[in-house]
């Protein structure tokens, strides 16, 4: 899925990838959403977690993928390895286990 929407982004994934500006824009960013699943809109503003991630992405938007688009970006940040980060977490809690990720089942048409 792509968006613009950044609420959006954290209420139905498990990941927002954020990427450079421009026409040669790469993967600045992979952000894991810590939040447990099923989050609703209505509701999501409730968890702290909401906010520190909102924060985040928001702060990229608007600040930091500027850096990115430079010609310092190559030498600053590996493309091919984008750094994964979890604002969501305070510094004392661990990351998710994978028992509270949802089980996906693969569907198949026959």
């Amino acid at each position: 899925m792509i968006t613009h929407d950044v609420d959006e982004a954290i209420l139905l994934a498990d990941k927002v990838i954020l990427m450079s500006n421009g026409p040669h824009a790469k993967i600045a960013e992979i952000v894991e959403i810590t939040m447990p699943r099923n989050r609703t809109r209505a509701e999501m503003h409730h968890d702290p977690q909401f906010y520190r991630i909102r924060n985040h992405l928001v702060d990229f938007l608007v600040n930091r993928s500027k850096g990115y688009a430079g010609s310092d970006a190559a030498v600053l940040h590996d493309a091919r390895h984008p750094p994964v980060v979890r604002p969501g977490l305070a510094t004392d809690e661990p990351p998710p286990s994978d028992s509270t990720r949802p089980i996906l089942k693969q569907v198949v048409n026959q």
